[in-house]
């Protein structure tokens, strides 16, 4: 054991010095195995926060989420009737506690400036159900849960501490809300944080909830339509998630018969609260973990070269150690103990990169990840990256191991500068195929995802995002107790932003493309049989907007008129309609002058008369397809405004200061939660698309330079090592022209071979980039063409550039040459 440990000091000792002795080739190697780890250890980290670290709350694994879904329309979603809830919890034997939630946003204006703070309402069950416990305080009981008595509070850690200078006397104390006093009767520990996974939204500050406070309402007096709420339940210790939903698609089934007009058609769906949570992240975080462990391994063959040639040039070395009684074994350990060595500076220092990356990684991360703000390189994330470190070590010691094992005592001791032998310098090529292939995958999804990025960015919204400030403003149901006096709050606020110097229009709205808060509901169209149940084709989205809405968004008007001063609550109701609602409703007839009305029952204003069409728009996001779309005037269609929107050439800063000052004019306690260019808004939807766009691209040309390296390193090594044969052609007569199409040819013929390996690869591995792809095929053929003729140019350009010094090799110099 001793005599062991021994050598490998001395190992670690002789490589350390040899490795300082050539600085050059030590640097590159070093500094390519850091590129790679630095890129895996980054991503890495974000993996472990996303995908691998549990959920922060008590048993996760047990959590579930319950998910509507109407069969008949193939729609499924995350909110649910808290009617039917009550009756799953009642009826059901398999959850150990369900809770419910529902967003909020309440405007804290107490000792400082007003600000808007994105909180939850929730069920008493809901924070035991999690199985959290307040770090002060208690949860909230069953009695606060009720209307007139839930005037209570429970405040995160970070609110506590940012606006209340972490007061432990805070329970029991009032604090100023929305006009409201709350009781806090609790605060909860840091880090818990309750959804993990907030809707998409531009520009949000922060995914961090501020307080959670009761739902206060009775449950039993709900409409069953009323599916606007989130559901969580924990399984009981002995029932599995099969079992679970069995159980409840009985219920279902029971509630569909005794309440057929809301509840046909209508079904669960139980989720894992951790899938819920990661949603479709999973696959893109997968597959950019993939691609910085396939630029790694282009680093390992690349340094794996590199030490081949160094190995060629200490075979003599290797020799004389070899005749003095070293084993193959102690020449093969001495070896991949040098390649350890030099995988372990790059791990140290890739660490080190990652580390002053990983911040500027997750400034480019889009919000829409969830539990991104989690994420740190801990002891697990270097465990991870000292695994790499030592893996890398190994895969570039394998071919110069094997070739010290495989050397020629008599034939090294007499070579001083000779040609490898056949077997010797199969290493190479082989190599430089792996990088090809490798290389060719990598940038090939990179290309499909910049095709898929480019397609869907000149994809047209349907109205014109440009000079539009969007901004949410949610006015206070204490002070504003119904919707008239909402109404008239926003047109005292248009009517004094419309005055500013520089602003063309002006309006408000309960809904926003790409905001993630867009109403809907099915339609009824007169003359046609009324339809009892859920049916996708009269499904809609609708918005109730203030009169210059669609001039403000730059819809454009295709028949008809836009709203005017004179469509008032006591007009008689209309509509404007997208084209896809007139196609979808009276395909092949004029839907002007044609009437419809909301919902399955009548009871939202009677028919409403169409007296405008406008050119459809994407409002869920621009890979969605166009929907039918309903605007209505908010006086005829009472549903409270959230968005202030106003067109104007000005800066948006010194815009957005300005509607801040005015709103102030009008109620110097309304405070204007977001203020962000439509056009913003616009681009955060595709935030996602272009950060995997970004990242793929950044590894593909990163493996592209690295295989182009690759591929110049062994032809030059080639040309070096046939020196005299060069020398002898040219002697005897070859040409140039001909000296350079031979290095060329077989300097491309590995190249050719990985290029068709990679093809092969790509092709079997397309079904996995489908789901991240946006009108193109993931074989597409001029995607594969383009990519596939840029790597075959750099490889070309690569063995041009040592072929081309191979043609200038002096004859009567290369035969003196040993």
């Amino acid at each position: 054991m001793a005599h062991g440990i021994e050598c490998i000091r001395q190992d670690i000792g002789y490589g350390a010095r040899i490795l300082l002795k050539h600085p050059g080739f030590t640097f590159i190697a070093v500094f390519t195995l850091a590129l790679g780890i630095a890129a895996n250890t980054a991503i890495f980290s974000v993996v472990k926060s996303v995908l691998l670290r549990p959920l922060p709350y008590a048993q996760a694994d047990r959590l579930l989420q319950l998910h509507f879904y109407a069969p008949s329309i193939d729609h499924e979603q995350t909110w649910i009737a808290a009617r039917d809830v009550a009756d799953f919890q009642a009826q059901s034997q398999s959850f150990a506690g369900v809770g419910l939630y529902g967003y909020a946003m309440l405007n804290l204006s107490q000792d400082s400036l007003p600000e808007a703070i994105y909180g939850l309402r929730v069920s008493a069950e809901l924070l035991p159900t999690l199985g959290v416990t307040p770090a002060l305080g208690r949860y909230f009981t069953s009695e606060e849960d009720q209307l007139g008595r839930n005037h209570v509070i429970i405040l995160s850690d970070d609110l506590w501490r940012r606006r209340f200078a972490a007061d432990p006397e805070i329970i029991g104390r009032s604090v100023q809300l929305s006009q409201e006093k709350y009781t806090v009767v609790g605060v909860m520990p840091p880090g818990f944080n309750f959804p993990l996974n907030m809707p998409t939204t531009a520009k949000l500050p922060s995914q961090q909830m501020g307080y959670w406070y009761p739902l206060g309402m009775d449950i039993n007096k709900l409409n069953r339509n009323d599916a606007g709420y989130g559901a969580v339940a924990r399984l009981k210790p002995d029932i599995t998630i099969e079992q679970a939903q069995a159980e409840l698609s009985q219920i279902a089934g029971r509630l569909a018969r005794d309440y057929p007009q809301t509840n046909t058609d209508r079904e669960v769906r139980l989720v894992s609260l951790n899938d819920q949570v990661v949603g479709d992240v999973r696959l893109t975080l997968l597959i950019l973990l993939g691609a910085v462990g396939t630029v790694v391994l282009i680093a390992c063959a690349n340094i794996a070269n590199l030490l081949l040639v160094r190995a060629d040039g200490r075979r003599r070395e290797m020799a004389i150690r070899q005749s003095l009684g070293a084993s193959r074994l102690r020449l093969i350990q001495q070896t991949a103990t040098e390649s350890l060595l030099l995988a372990l500076a790059g791990g140290v220092i890739g660490v080190l990169f990652a580390h002053l990356t990983l911040p500027l990684l997750l400034s480019l991360s889009p919000q829409a990840i969830p539990r991104l703000i989690e994420t740190r390189l801990d002891v697990g994330v270097l465990g991870f990256a000292l695994a790499v470190s030592g893996f890398a070590g190994l895969l570039c010691s394998i071919a110069p191991a094997w070739r010290a094992a495989r050397g020629n005592l008599n034939e090294d001791l007499k070579q001083t500068c000779g040609t490898a032998s056949g077997k010797r310098g199969a290493f190479g090529p082989a190599l430089i195929v792996t990088e090809v292939a490798l290389a060719l995958i990598l940038t090939l999804a990179a290309g499909l995802l910049l095709n898929s990025y480019l397609r869907l960015s000149n994809m047209d919204p349907g109205f014109r995002a440009d000079q539009v400030l969007a901004a949410v403003v949610l006015v206070p149901k204490s002070r504003y107790t119904d919707v008239p006096s909402k109404i008239e709050f926003f047109r005292r606020v248009i009517e004094r932003v419309s005055a500013l110097p520089g602003v063309e229009s002006v309006a408000a709205t309960d809904s926003l493309p790409f905001s993630g808060q867009s109403g809907s509901d099915q339609v009824r169209i007169e003359g046609r049989p009324p339809v009892a149940t859920l049916d996708a084709s009269l499904q809609a989205e609708m918005s109730a907007v203030t009169t210059d809405f669609l001039q403000t968004l730059g819809i454009p008007l295709l028949r008809g008129r836009f709203f005017n001063e004179h469509d008032t609550a006591k007009s008689p109701p209309i509509v404007v309609i997208s084209e896809a609602a007139a196609q979808s409703y009276w395909p092949g007839e004029d839907a002007l002058g044609k009437r419809l009305s909301i919902g399955l029952s009548d009871d939202q204003g009677g028919w409403r008369q169409v007296v405008g069409i406008v050119q459809s728009t994407r409002n869920a996001g621009l890979d969605q397809p166009q929907r039918p779309h309903l605007y209505m005037p908010v006086e005829q269609f009472p549903s409270p405004a959230n968005f202030l929107l106003v067109r104007s050439a000005l800066p948006s800063a010194n815009l957005a200061r300005a509607v801040r000052e005015e709103v102030a004019a009008v109620d110097k306690d309304q405070p204007v939660f977001l203020t962000a260019s439509l056009q913003d808004w616009v681009a955060d939807s595709l935030a996602r698309r272009r950060f995997s766009m970004l990242l793929l691209g950044l590894f593909g040309m990163l493996a592209l330079g690295l295989a182009g390296v690759g591929v110049y390193g062994v032809v030059s090594y080639a040309v070096a090592q046939r020196t005299r044969e060069i020398g002898i052609r040219m002697a005897l007569g070859a040409t140039t022209r001909g000296v350079l199409r031979l290095v060329v040819r077989q300097g491309m013929m590995p190249v050719l071979l990985g290029v068709f390996i990679g093809l092969s690869g790509a092709f079997a591995l397309a079904g996995l980039l489908r789901s991240l792809l946006f009108g193109v095929s993931a074989t597409d053929p001029l995607t594969f063409t383009l990519v596939a003729g840029l790597l075959g140019s750099v490889a070309l350009l690569a063995c041009y550039l040592p072929a081309r010094r191979a043609t200038k090799v002096d004859p009567m110099i290369a035969l003196r040459h040993e």
